[in-house]
């Protein structure tokens, strides 16, 4: 006996099996995050129990602990400082310098924007020392600005790619009706194409900051001191040599994710919201 599938049911089998992937994936992704702050509110006894406690008493003490170090008071305010100058300054240059290649064509162009992204294909190792004997030689060692001036040098090439592709999809038209009104080249940018690349901006700005919040070895290299090193560093000192402090560094990773989470709910509205459809009549 021949069985036949109608189409509505094979449909929503299709659906179901793309919702169940979905849920799968979430929780695999979501797991660590999870792990995370349960570790973080265990007691030391529960963290290295085994098997693994679901069901125990949770604890506040590892975030009073970190909190009470100074953690979140200095290396907290350098991770927050040094990120938002980063990626105020890669926004504005390479901002720029991504408007120029979408908008002025000459010749070397191309060879120029892929000289751009090849450097950014670079490995952070291979600058560590270059970067840090430059640090040295200028007297910014074990400061927040050798910091800020590396991490915007390795986000620039990112950046400009970034909003180039999103420049692109501004139409010309808007520009030139506005220059034809009588506006000029530098007030077009500001007031008809900055607003809209505002989604494209904000989701450039949301990489640009998780980057240099994230970033380690250059956070490592260049600073030596509490009052510019950043929260990675403060971080990976929960490991040493007799041991690794779980629970403290449960709390203080978690707090570290913080900032990164809200920063993307904030801009989540602007990435979303389609500015640029609609903009001709």
């Amino acid at each position: 006996m021949k069985v036949i599938i109608s189409p509505r049911k094979n449909f929503r089998t299709i659906l179901v099996g793309k919702y169940l992937l979905l849920f799968i994936l979430s929780v695999l992704s979501l797991f660590p995050i999870f792990w995370l702050i349960i570790t973080s509110i265990k007691m030391e006894v529960d963290i290295f129990a085994r098997p693994p406690l679901l069901i125990f008493r949770p604890t506040i003490q590892h975030y009073v602990y970190v909190l009470k170090t100074g953690f979140f008071g200095s290396y907290f305010l350098n991770s927050l400082s040094v990120a938002l100058f980063t990626t105020f300054f890669s926004i504005i240059i390479g901002g720029l310098g991504a408007y120029s290649l979408a908008r002025f064509k000459f010749y070397g162009d191309k060879l120029m924007a892929f000289l751009i992204l090849s450097f950014r294909m670079l490995p952070p190792v291979a600058l560590v020392i270059p970067m840090y004997l430059l640090a040295r030689k200028f007297g910014l060692a074990n400061t927040k600005l050798s910091l800020i001036i590396a991490y915007t040098a390795f986000n620039l090439p990112f950046v400009t790619w970034m909003l180039r592709s999103y420049l692109d999809n501004v139409p010309v038209e808007v520009e030139e009706a506005s220059m034809i009104d009588g506006a000029s080249r530098m007030s077009t940018l500001v007031r008809i194409t900055l607003p809209l690349s505002l989604p494209g901006i904000f989701a450039t700005a949301i990489f640009c900051f998780l980057l240099s919040w994230n970033e380690f070895i250059f956070a490592l290299s260049l600073t030596s001191s509490p009052k510019a090193q950043t929260l990675p560093v403060a971080v990976s000192g929960f490991i040493s040599a007799r041991g690794i402090a779980w629970g403290e560094l449960s709390a203080s990773t978690f707090i570290m994710l913080l900032p990164a989470f809200l920063f993307g709910v904030f801009a989540q509205r602007y990435i979303i919201k389609g500015l640029i459809p609609g903009a001709i009549k």
